[in-house]
């Protein structure tokens, strides 16, 4: 160090008590703030473009798919309506053209055919049994009557067997 290095140092004045403890905190707060700038613009920018992006998605929703004029719920509550042919004939044609060109409609529709045609069977087959059976009972006491060759002035003696056929 040179003398004129000496006098400059000799120059300074003592800070007044706290001075630099304050300039410290102020160093220190500079310092926060700006690693929180860091932080937050890139998330604020993100929050921002998120929403942003929602919003538009949103306002762009596709609207619900309506072939002939009618949508999926209001053509599957009308659909047993329609197979009772309880509709007019311009619900109808709605319904078949949105059936034409909307594929789940067309299955549930199918099922519902498929369903009315089983039970349909089922009931026929249920008529048939009991039809059957009724001849068949009345088969069985024929035949058990020819079998003994009992005629009815020999039933009317016998009172065991007139209690099978009554």
């Amino acid at each position: 160090m040179t003398s004129s290095d000496l006098s400059s140092i000799d120059r300074w004045t003592e800070c007044a008590p706290g001075t630099l403890s304050q300039l410290s905190r102020q160093i220190r707060y500079e310092h926060r703030k700006q690693a929180v700038l860091q932080i937050a613009a890139p998330v604020t920018l993100a929050l921002l473009m998120g929403f942003g992006v929602w919003s538009l998605r949103s306002q762009m929703a596709p609207t619900e798919f309506k072939p002939g004029g009618i949508a999926c719920n209001e053509v599957q509550a009308q659909m047993q309506s329609l197979m009772q042919g309880k509709l007019d004939a311009d619900s109808r044609k709605a319904i078949e053209t949105h059936l034409a060109a909307c594929e789940r409609c067309q299955q549930l529709w199918k099922s519902m055919q498929n369903k009315t045609a089983n039970d349909t069977t089922d009931a026929n087959a249920a008529d048939t049994y009991a039809a059957d059976s009724q001849n068949s009972t009345a088969s069985l006491v024929a035949a058990s009557l020819s079998f003994a060759n009992l005629s009815e002035s020999s039933i009317s003696h016998r009172p065991e067997i007139r209690l099978l056929v009554n």
